[in-house]
């Protein structure tokens, strides 16, 4: 003969084992909800580098090789960047210095890609953008600038 307490207690342990299962349940959906965060945020992130190369590839008609080289420079700067950003253990301007710091690089090794016209090119680009001509934009989908000298 079964007990009232006995069946109480089976139902409670019936409960118990419920809830484990939900809560195991609720971890392995937020575990994978984060690996699916992550994914998306390294295809945003290819996604944009992408744009990148293929902007400046019209634009100063880079050859496979500089496509290349400029892909894997683009490809670096966005790994160490990440890799500040995620640092918390540093101020927020230090890591906005570090960035900075990093893009002054990456664009020093992006010139030594590029050939003497394809320089004179983005200088003269760069003093049109900081005359406020905003034309080259990284999501921009228009055609390259065309030099008008």
């Amino acid at each position: 003969m079964v007990t009232k307490g006995f069946k109480i207690a089976i139902v409670l342990l019936a409960f118990a084992m419920i809830d484990k299962n939900c809560q195991a349940a609720d971890t392995n959906t937020t575990v994978v909800a984060q690996k699916k965060d992550i994914s998306i945020k390294e295809s945003v992130i290819k996604d944009r580098q992408q744009l990148r190369v293929d902007k400046m590839t019209k634009t100063f008609n880079l050859t496979n090789a500089q496509h290349d080289q400029i892909k894997n420079i683009i490809a670096n700067e966005d790994k160490q960047i990440q890799k500040i950003e995620q640092n918390n253990k540093i101020s927020k301007e230090r890591r906005e210095s570090q960035v900075k710091k990093i893009r002054k690089n990456i664009a020093k090794h992006i010139k030594k890609v590029l050939t003497f016209e394809q320089k004179k090119k983005q200088k003269h680009l760069q003093k049109k953008f900081r005359n406020g001509n905003r034309e080259f934009k990284i999501n921009d989908t228009r055609q390259p600038i065309q030099d008008s000298n």
